[in-house]
This record gives structure tokens, C-alpha cells and sequence, in this order.
């Protein structure tokens, strides 16, 4: 018989952060730049397309990547502790 080997658990967590940057960049961006490209080319196809490629470079640029660097900075200062 065949000895039962254990197998690792993977326990994968996500961060609220990430999750509220994925909501924010991906479906109201991506939503605004479909419109946009929707109302000025009438091309529901060209809308799709311009939005998957509007979200990515958005993802891409440094000040994207800047501002979604500070939302993680919490406001709130700890005193140290003696």
C-alpha cells in the first residue's frame, strides 16, 4: 500500500488595498475610457479594445504607481513605545 503523504496547505491572502485598486483602476477607469472611446468612434469594439488597453498603461505609468504607493501609507502615527 501506498504510504499517505501530507500535503502543504496554501493559505493565500489579499490585501483590501489591492483589492480596492483593482476595483478602482480596472472597472471605473475602464468603464470611463469604454464611454469615452464609445461616444466619440460609435464602436462598441474599438471601446473594449481601447478600454483592456487603457487600464493596462494606466497600470504602467510611474504616477499611476506613485499614487497607488500612498494610498497604502496609513495617516495615523504610532508613538513609540519605551
Amino acid at each position: 500500500m501506498a504510504a499517505n503523504k501530507q500535503r502543504p496547505f496554501i493559505f493565500v491572502t489579499i490585501k483590501a488595498s489591492t483589492i480596492r485598486n483593482i476595483f478602482v483602476l480596472d472597472l471605473i477607469a475602464g468603464t470611463g475610457i469604454y464611454y469615452l472611446i464609445k461616444l466619440v468612434t460609435a464602436s462598441v469594439l474599438l471601446g473594449s479594445v481601447g478600454s483592456a488597453l487603457g487600464t493596462e498603461a494606466m497600470k504602467r505609468i510611474p504616477i499611476a504607481r506613485l499614487i497607488q504607493m500612498n494610498r497604502s501609507i496609513s495617516p495615523v502615527k504610532r508613538a513609540d513605545r519605551h
